[in-house]
């Protein structure tokens, strides 16, 4: 019995010792905290992880080059008419902290018709300019060309930077109306909604832009109105041909009561303006608008000022459009 307990207590010793010699023989990671539950049952090991910086991406890259750059537009061509040639180019210039920047890469975006842009990739010259002088246009327009660097992808945040790098320039190309004339079926209409004469204030309007070639149309009964365009066209190209570039059709309406504001002691005049235009050369349909406007005042004040008003703003809208 006691040999049997004394070999027990030196296995029990020989055990610790191992167990000691182990613990010695492997440190602790500095990263690595040891902490004992009640029991010291458990032993909870916590990491610490750096983190690692990426290197910039390729956008990134590129934002950052924009920084220090500028363009700039230095002279545009005036204004001209359609089939026109521009007797001026557009000059453009890049600058980088201040100096001329050679051989950077821009888009300019422009118009090929009244409702389609195209766009070029051009490169800056030693000067960091480049000329640009578009094609003699045939169609009016009252819009902006825009410039802009050449973009690296299509990535939002590379397009939102290349937005606020971006210039605009006019590009102002009237219609030919002046020069062609037109004849005018556009009848005015009273408070009561029927038609009383056609618009002298559209007339008026267009002629104080330098131009007498305008006049009523020669079939313009009130009958026709709301008639087929086509109809209108062919009854009236039947008489003139094409001595006239366009026909202009439409109404001009009241578009509210005439009510006095007892408050103010003042109408309201509201108008509203259907305006069509027809080729008269090709009968084509190349424009369809509508416009409104108010003013406030007496009776005869309002009405007058408010057909004054919508007169420049329709006659605006043709020399653009047409």
């Amino acid at each position: 019995m006691k040999i049997f307990i004394q070999k027990s207590i030196s296995i029990l010793g020989l055990f610790l010792l191992i167990t000691l010699f182990s613990c010695a023989s492997k440190p602790l990671n500095q990263n690595q905290t040891i902490s004992f539950t009640e029991n010291q049952e458990e032993i909870e090991v916590k990491e610490v992880i750096e983190v690692i910086k990426l290197p910039p991406s390729p956008e990134e890259i590129f934002i950052q080059e924009l920084s220090d750059i500028s363009i700039g537009i230095l002279s545009k061509p005036e204004e001209i008419v359609k089939g026109e040639t521009f007797k001026t180019p557009y000059q453009i210039q890049v600058l980088k902290d201040n100096a001329p920047l050679a051989n950077f890469g821009l888009t300019i975006e422009y118009p090929i018709s009244r409702n389609e842009f195209t766009k070029i990739d051009v490169l800056t010259d030693e000067n960091g300019s480049y000329i640009f002088t578009p094609e003699s246009p045939n169609f009016a327009a009252n819009t902006n060309i825009t410039v802009s660097p050449k973009a690296l992808n299509d990535d939002e945040t590379v397009l939102n930077a290349l937005k606020e790098k971006s210039v605009q320039a006019e590009w102002k190309v009237k219609s030919d109306i002046l020069k062609s004339g037109a004849i005018l079926f556009v009848w005015d209409f009273d408070t009561k909604n029927r038609p009383t004469i056609n618009s002298n204030e559209l007339i008026s309007e267009l002629r104080s832009r330098g131009s007498n070639l305008f006049g009523n149309a020669p079939m313009n009964e009130a009958s026709e109105i709301g008639k087929d365009l086509n109809k209108i066209y062919k009854a009236n190209y039947e008489i003139v041909k094409d001595m006239y570039g366009y026909l202009i059709c439409g109404t001009i309406k009241f578009a509210k009561d005439m009510k006095l504001n007892e408050e103010t002691n003042k109408y309201l005049c509201s108008l509203i303006a259907e305006i069509s235009s027809v080729d008269m050369k090709t009968g084509e349909v190349i424009y369809s608008q509508t416009f409104t406007n108010e003013v406030t005042g007496t009776w005869t004040e309002s009405i007058t000022k408010c057909k004054e008003e919508l007169s420049i703003m329709i006659v605006d809208s043709l020399l653009y459009n047409l």
